[in-house]
């Protein structure tokens, strides 16, 4: 059924705690915690505790359906202020080492909301679910350059790519290297003569300089020339303006920072594991709007 349906199943099945049946050969861990809340008393069953309990739920049960490899865990901030007002006050989403069924990996991944507020009683008596308020917040990813190459060439990029109209521009993904400075990669624009070698830094928040570092190598005859300073610029805006719809879920581009063995001081939280280690990681961040709830099955 509808995740809508299966969470609120489980969550009005008896004590509202979230029990799932491993059906998989792949390792997978889920926890609960819950934090900034008040102790509850026994006798409360209010809206507010309901609404952050099934976020919780149907945040643990949309991952467990998309995730192949690797651990997630879930966090639901409820308070005693939002139990008359059928919202909760916020969720986390945490993994490490993660794979999805379509083929995209990081290291470590953060995704945060704020407040949630849902329709209550609509969620009680029937199958949808209504977003009175739609919550906001980020998401960051920790990659690795053979994850970056896999975001780069995965179908959700390259739909993103085809509503900008890029029909033409693909990415290598085996060519993905970082330096202290910028990503390096190859990409293939149709019609030109050879490969382009990319050099993307970011300056700031939706701030991505792309340079052109094989010029030489590209422009032998005055048509490439002519054609690859357009190139760049689009490439450049594609970068800045990236919008990425997971089926009700908007995910926007907001800024990378790379990380080379912990000589580079990252503004996100997700690479402290890996800051001191030997594998040279991007830190990607972007903004998240949960405008529906995304079906089990979404694609990513």
């Amino acid at each position: 059924g509808s995740p809508v349906v299966v969470a609120r199943e489980r969550l009005l099945s008896g004590s509202g705690r979230l029990r799932f049946r491993d059906d998989h050969r792949s390792q997978r861990s889920f926890s609960r915690r819950k934090f900034g809340m008040k102790k509850r008393r026994a006798d409360v069953h209010a809206t507010g505790d309901l609404s952050g309990r099934f976020v919780e739920a149907l945040l643990a049960l949309i991952l467990k359906s998309r995730i192949v490899k690797g651990e997630v865990t879930t966090e639901v901030s409820t308070s005693t202020t939002g139990i008359l007002r059928g919202e909760c006050e916020g969720a986390v989403v945490k993994g490490s080492d993660w794979e999805s069924p379509g083929g995209l990996t990081c290291r470590q991944l953060r995704l945060s909301v704020g407040e949630v507020i849902l329709d209550v009683p609509a969620l009680l008596t029937s199958s949808s679910i209504k977003l009175v308020k739609h919550p906001t917040g980020s998401a960051e990813f920790s990659f690795s350059e053979k994850d970056f190459g896999a975001f780069l060439s995965h179908s959700l990029m390259r739909r993103a790519l085809l509503r900008r109209g890029l029909v033409l521009l693909e990415f290598d993904k085996d060519s993905v290297r970082y330096t202290p400075e910028r990503i390096i990669l190859d990409a293939q624009w149709r019609g030109l003569s050879a490969p382009i070698t990319l050099g993307m830094r970011c300056t700031g928040p939706q701030k991505v300089l792309i340079e052109h570092l094989n010029k030489g190598l590209v422009a032998q005859n005055d048509h490439d020339d002519r054609r690859i300073p357009e190139i760049i610029t689009r490439i450049s805006k594609f970068f800045n303006e990236l919008e990425i719809d997971l089926q009700g879920v908007l995910l926007g581009f907001e800024r990378f920072d790379v990380v080379m063995d912990g000589a580079v001081e990252s503004s996100s939280s997700v690479s402290t594991e890996y800051q001191d280690s030997n594998c040279p990681v991007v830190d990607l961040k972007l903004r998240v709007q949960v405008n529906s709830i995304p079906p089990l099955n979404v694609e990513f």
